[in-house]
């Protein structure tokens, strides 16, 4: 019998290696796609059994996407949002619009596969591994550390895999929001800040992802200079916390 297909739509790399890793132990086949338009067409050209997609992607909403699959009716598959931001209005527009589940960024690789094992009526999903020693994590920060039991099962190995991913990730970010600052242009700014926030709540950087959740809510709501401020400070924190050129 054939695996179980799950389409991941999502656009930071980083989060779709995550993801990928996370449903290593499933038996799932995991195609990745990085668009609502390039989902869309996934979905044209096979079977899926579960669409697992983020929300906010730079041209379009995946509640695009997840309208679109709500027309296909009883063919539908089962769909999987996970995504940062999840306000009770925003679930409850979910649920009324079919979706199965909603998690909220960051999460735990074992919640995530154990949530997608579910979704797939699978009888048996994988136990988190047993945790190594404090002894196997020697070099690293409090914070790092916590990072790593909280939200890698205590795998140091996918949490370094993971924090090598973002590093190679941040100067595209740096440019992007650098962009967005230069064309005055929030809601591209407001995205960036949306995406960091997840990924460095996922590594431990807890005061930086507060930092990207306030960006991410002054370039909607407050003044430029004042969004303009937020992306400096940020800007600075990354640049200074990951060893970034300028």
């Amino acid at each position: 019998m054939p695996h179980p297909r799950v389409l991941v739509v999502e656009d930071d790399p980083t989060v779709s290696r995550f993801i990928e890793t996370a449903l290593q132990g499933l038996e799932v086949q995991v195609v990745l796609r990085d668009s609502v338009r390039a989902a869309q067409a996934a979905l044209a050209e096979r079977a899926f059994s579960l669409v697992l997609t983020d929300l906010t992607f730079r041209d379009e909403s995946g509640l695009d996407l997840v309208r679109g699959l709500q027309a296909l009716g009883a063919a539908a598959p089962r769909v999987l949002v996970f995504s940062g931001g999840l306000h009770q209005s925003v679930r409850d527009q979910l649920a009324a619009l079919g979706v199965y589940r909603s998690l909220a960024k960051p999460a735990s690789a074992s919640e995530l596969a154990r949530v997608v094992g579910e979704a797939l009526d699978m009888a048996d999903w994988p136990q988190a591994p047993e945790h190594p020693s404090a002894t196997a994590h020697n070099g690293l920060q409090a914070f790092e550390l916590a990072a790593i039991e909280t939200y890698f099962d205590g795998d140091r190995a996918f949490y370094d895999t993971f924090r090598a991913s973002c590093v190679q990730q941040f100067p595209l970010d740096l440019r992007e929001g650098d962009a967005a600052c230069a064309a005055a242009d929030p809601v591209a700014l407001r995205r960036v800040a949306h995406s960091l926030k997840s990924v460095l709540q996922t590594l431990g950087y807890a005061d930086h992802s507060v930092c990207a959740k306030a960006l991410e809510q002054t370039a909607q709501q407050r003044p430029w200079s004042e969004a303009l401020a937020g992306w400096q400070d940020l800007r600075q924190r990354l640049v200074q916390s990951f060893g970034l050129a300028v």
